[in-house]
């Protein structure tokens, strides 16, 4: 990302994976409040919003940015 400016679709997507685990294994637990906070990188980059579409798409997680 900090070469190019932008979130490979690559990474969006693997990233949306491991949080839909995240949300599997939170949903075992009974877990009900959960804050999902995007890095520097996301912030910066210049598709944050695809990226955080894709995540909020996918897996239900509003990012914080």
């Amino acid at each position: 990302m900090f070469l190019k400016g932008r979130i490979p679709q690559t990474v969006i997507n693997q990233t949306a994976a491991v949080l839909l685990k995240y949300k599997e294994a939170l949903k075992e637990y009974d877990v009900e409040n959960v804050m999902v906070i995007a890095t520097t990188a996301v912030r910066e980059a210049r598709n944050r919003d695809i990226f955080l579409d894709t995540v909020l798409r996918k897996t239900g997680f509003r990012l914080m940015s």
